[in-house]
């Protein structure tokens, strides 16, 4: 099973602000899913970020 992060604790392992987090999700620089009207970012697309890796865009 893949493992899912919140928001919240994407803040808190970056040490970003909500604006922050929520401005890369818009941005499409991390990538994230939405389940139901919760957002949701995998761990492996967190590490692609940290490591400056290129992610797949989000499909709306």
């Amino acid at each position: 099973m893949k493992a899912y992060l919140t928001v919240e604790k994407i803040m808190g392992i970056l040490q970003i602000s909500r604006t922050t987090a929520y401005g890369l999700i818009s941005s499409r620089r991390l990538k994230s899913y939405k389940v139901g009207r919760l957002v949701r970012i995998r761990e492996i697309d967190l590490k692609h970020f940290i490591e400056g890796k290129p992610s797949r865009k989000n499909k709306k």
